[in-house]
């Protein structure tokens, strides 16, 4: 970053795939830095722009002769970061040199009366970080353009760190980043000094982009989700399916592949061979170790908010959040606005400190916060329990500690939850009369249509009584009980969360609320973007709970400079997980009875 190695950040473990042994820190910039980082690398585009071509291809060249030697080491490095095999580890590296290879030798035809574009930004997924990020990076070069790139948050950040400062020390005006998403991508993706944009990775996030970036000018590239299918009809060449399939699983799942599993030879074709000796080369170079990516994920942005802090007892307004994240910003309106906003923000089942599958050091075991609580809510199902009716009970006694605060007025409670976040604070506001405001962002929609487009939602949505049951209750009914009290639906039109159906919703909840007497109470806010509780949401969010909790409408905006606390100070437990900080106790755990552990007092089905 501008030109030099900088210790900027703030450190997070980054454990292997293998073994689950830390094999580094990923340094999590903020957006101020990041901010830095693209200001230095725009000033360096005019003048490599201004570089002749000739001149460009012998830099690029040479970075492509001092790679080389390391080949070997980069390639283990991937074995190490994401767990490829030793073979495929090998083949991303070499996949990259070659075609760049190519480009420096055919680039003049390309060129052609072409000119640079200046600085173009650069997010890939975390599987190829060499055939797909770095060559994409050096390509860019070449073509006269100043690069940044952000290191995938799953891996491949150490492979990237060699590589990158190889490139630095050719003469490429090339530039390397880390961080969350969510707290980078308004820098990386939406700031003018940003020229274009290269992304590789989800549909969503690809499509939010593009909607983003719709509605200016600048330029973008995107590959999303690109899938090789397999069309298999009067088949009988088993051993060809065999060996076509034992290539899918060459890449250790990371292949983009829609593939349809055989029976007889096909079913032993892809069994994965155990690692040996501690080192994930040493199950072989075909298959292998890598047949099976078994990824331990750390927490993501954020960390359960401590309650607390100083501060006049004026009878503040206060605000449970259950959420499903800890998005880059809080929700605090700038210095001089009449409401102040305390409150707290617990932290759900299978988020950040409360993982609840972890090893011994209290590192993931599954991949993400949402495959996690689906495993356990369908173990808690089975004996008559359920996630959403635990975090009920987080919900009420959160709201309980924050009453019991001097500084909070009782009479003014709002809540408000984004997501799965969303759908716990539906459930908690049908349970207790005591919150009078709520805002509710990427939720409200049919259980029948989320069905049709997306499939089964994770287990953090599937709320007691929905369904074909004995309640015979859809999602979109849950947030009737709270009416007549001020309601906010919070939407984005690109929402995978139906869109169409947040709109029914909404009609079906006025019409609910007209006959109770306020048909005003209830209001959908609609933003042109995905799911998320974005910038231009929070606000609105914050808008509503103004209106009704001390009378005044006037719209919020985020002020430009808004302190963020740091991950590490953030944390409630001195471990970073309840299962280490707390040995012994378990307090959401794969149960064996219906019966809650002794030492949770009277915790709901």
């Amino acid at each position: 970053m501008e030109g030099r190695w900088q210790e900027s950040g703030t450190p997070r473990d980054f454990v292997s795939p293998i073994d689950g042994s830390s094999i580094g820190s990923l340094p999590m910039l903020d957006e101020a830095t990041a901010l830095r980082a693209v200001k230095a690398a725009k000033k360096e585009a005019a003048a490599w722009a201004n570089v002749d071509l000739d001149e460009r291809k012998r830099r690029v060249q040479d970075c492509l002769t001092q790679l080389q030697p390391h080949v070997e080491l980069v390639g283990k490095l991937l074995m190490w970061e994401i767990g490829k095999t030793y073979k495929l580890g090998f083949t991303d590296i070499d996949r990259a040199l070659d075609g760049v290879q190519w480009y420096v030798d055919n680039i003049e035809g390309m060129l052609g009366k072409r000119t640079p574009l200046g600085l173009v930004s650069n997010i890939a997924s975390w599987n190829y970080p060499m055939s797909v990020l770095l060559h994409a990076v050096m390509v860019q070069a070449l073509c006269g353009n100043a690069v940044i790139a952000k290191t995938p948050t799953d891996g491949g950040f150490i492979s990237l760190s060699l590589t990158f400062a190889i490139a630095r020390r050719c003469g490429l005006p090339v530039t390397l980043v880390s961080g969350s998403g969510g707290e980078l991508s308004d820098v990386l993706v939406r700031n003018d000094a940003v020229d274009c944009l290269s992304f590789v990775g989800g549909r969503y996030n690809g499509r939010n982009i593009a909607d983003a970036l719709g509605q200016n000018d600048k330029r973008y590239m995107l590959e999303m989700e690109g899938v090789n299918t397999y069309g298999i009809w009067d088949y009988s060449d088993w051993d060809g399916l065999a060996e076509q399939l034992k290539k899918g699983y060459d890449y250790g799942k990371q292949r983009a592949g829609a593939v349809w599993a055989g029976a007889g030879a096909a079913s032993d074709a892809h069994a994965p061979a155990a690692p040996r000796d501690g080192h994930p080369g040493a199950a072989g170079v075909s298959g292998g170790a890598g047949g099976v990516r078994e990824y331990a994920q750390p927490p993501r942005n954020g960390q359960p908010v401590r309650a607390g802090g100083a501060g006049p007892a004026t009878g503040r307004a206060a605000v449970l959040r259950p959420r499903a994240r800890v998005e880059s910003h809080r929700i605090v309106p700038a210095d001089g606005v009449a409401l102040w906003l305390r409150g707290v923000r617990h932290r759900p089942i299978s988020q950040g400190e409360r993982m609840q599958l972890t090893n011994a050091a209290g590192q993931p075991r599954a991949r993400g916060g949402t495959t996690e609580y689906t495993l356990l809510n369908a173990a808690a199902s089975l004996v008559g329990r359920s996630g959403p009716g635990a975090e009920l009970w987080d919900n009420v006694r959160g709201l309980d500690y924050l009453l019991s605060r001097p500084e909070v007025d009782a009479a003014r409670v709002g809540c408000l939850g984004n997501s799965g976040g969303a759908t716990r604070a539906t459930y908690f506001l049908a349970h207790d009369d005591r919150v009078k405001v709520a805002a509710l962002c990427s939720y409200v929609a049919a259980g029948e249509r989320n069905l049709e487009l997306t499939g089964p939602a994770d287990g953090c949505v599937l709320l007691p009584g929905a369904g074909a049951g004995a309640a015979g209750l859809d999602l979109s009914d849950y947030p009737l009980p709270f009416g007549p009290k001020p309601l906010l639906l919070l939407t984005g039109r690109y929402d995978f969360v139906d869109y169409p159906s947040m709109e029914t919703t909404y009609a079906e909840l006025r019409q609910a609320y007209t006959l109770l007497g306020a048909p005003d109470h209830v209001r959908l806010f609609t933003y042109d973007d995905g799911h998320g509780i974005s910038r231009p949401k929070r606000e609105a969010a914050v808008t509503w709970f103004r209106r009704y909790l001390v009378g005044d409408s006037t719209p919020v905006r985020k002020p430009a400079a808004l302190p963020i606390a740091t991950e590490t100070e953030l944390r409630v437990t001195t471990t970073g997980q309840v299962n280490t900080a707390f040995p012994g106790k378990k307090p959401w755990l794969l149960p064996t009875s219906p019966k809650p552990a002794s030492w949770l007092p009277n915790a709901p089905p």
